[in-house]
């Protein structure tokens, strides 16, 4: 396949990235060992932030499939292009065609498109707009069971509600949300957004679901979701999935670059996506205090990319949708007030969050 792009010109484009981008990859190594790797790719560009929100989902016909997130940061050029720590991006007329170039040591040549902004009558459900509402990857990250979800569209309910006790129900103002037709916990609906709480016995293989909103009796479009045994990723103290992570002290005080991590210290972590735990509770229920529901898919945590033991990691007790990793600060991390906070699991990764470290 040839690609070909007219050369740059024109005034200077502080951020000519913005808004969504897919891609594909096919690799083949034809090393001894290898194998082939087919991935598709999303980004999320954020002008405001300098930050991008990326996605790929490979499928390795050794290892399966692997959902990866990052929060990279970019800067530009000038001329419409954007370079990353290991790539450069050219964007061609308002974004809507990127070139990119380089992967660190690899020559790799890509092209990304821009996805188009949706809309649709009546009860509209966003087919980019389901997200995990800690990390806010790109939609096409599959969702895993406990995960908690944000959905966004129009006219998802015609009035604001808040849950105000556990456990969660499944029908909230008259609206309700189903995956493959079950229904599922709500905990807010909104006209345009509802959380809501993947079941625990929600598919986890890598198939379809189809995920569909009713609102007082009038359905959404259809959409469909990969699935997964797990999806991490981080609650961020602005809601973003980007900065401070929802991190705390042993005495509950929020950890940030006023009150950083000491090394050896003990913290916890909140997060949402982790799976399955022994002896959970329904999704939407309050997590058991004893004994503890601990995870079924253990989570290893990397703190400047230093392995972090862990002490604890389960669901958080008493809440419903959190889950909670307590791990000791590594004595080795490099300090610094944004230190990435990594999470690894039987098939995801996530890398977006960051922890001040003293």
């Amino acid at each position: 396949m040839l690609i070909g792009v007219k050369a740059l010109s024109g005034t200077s484009n502080a951020h000519p990235l913005s808004g969504i981008y897919f891609t594909g990859i096919l690799q083949d190594d034809t090393t001894p060992n290898g194998s082939g790797l087919y991935a598709s790719q999303a980004a999320n560009e954020v002008p405001s932030t300098g930050v991008e929100l990326a996605y790929e989902r490979a499928n390795s016909p050794i290892d399966g499939y692997y959902d990866y997130t990052s929060a990279n940061d970019f800067t530009s050029t000038g001329n419409g292009t954007v370079a990353y720590s290991d790539s450069q991006f050219a964007a061609g007329s308002g974004g809507n065609f990127v070139l990119s170039s380089g992967y660190g040591g690899v020559y790799q040549l890509g092209l990304y498109v821009k996805a188009p902004q949706l809309s649709g009558p009546g009860v509209f459900l966003n087919p980019m707009g389901i997200v995990n509402a800690a990390s806010f990857a790109p939609f096409e990250a599959q969702i895993a069971p406990g995960e908690f979800l944000l959905l966004t569209g129009s006219g998802l309910s015609t009035q604001t509600v808040t849950a105000s006790a556990l456990p969660l129900q499944t029908t909230l103002g008259g609206v309700q949300v189903t995956i493959d037709g079950t229904a599922i916990p709500l905990y807010s609906i909104s006209p345009a957004a509802i959380t809501a709480i993947v079941p625990y016995t929600a598919k986890s293989d890598g198939s379809v679901v189809t995920i569909i909103v009713n609102n007082n009796g009038a359905n959404s479009n259809p959409v469909q979701m990969y699935t997964g045994v797990t999806s991490p990723g981080v609650f961020t103290l602005e809601s973003s999935g980007i900065g401070d992570g929802a991190v705390l002290h042993s005495n509950n005080t929020v950890v940030n670059s006023k009150s950083p991590a000491q090394h050896g210290e003990i913290i916890s972590i909140y997060l949402s996506g982790a799976g399955t735990a022994s002896g959970a509770a329904a999704a939407g229920a309050a997590a058991p205090a004893s004994p503890l529901a601990m995870l079924e898919h253990p989570v290893e945590v990397f703190i400047g990319g230093e392995p972090a033991p862990i002490l604890y990691q389960g669901l958080a007790p008493n809440t419903t949708g959190l889950y909670q990793l307590n791990v000791r600060i590594p004595l080795s991390v490099n300090p610094g007030n944004a230190v990435r906070l990594d999470l690894s699991t039987i098939d995801a990764f996530n890398s977006q969050a960051t922890i001040a470290v003293k």
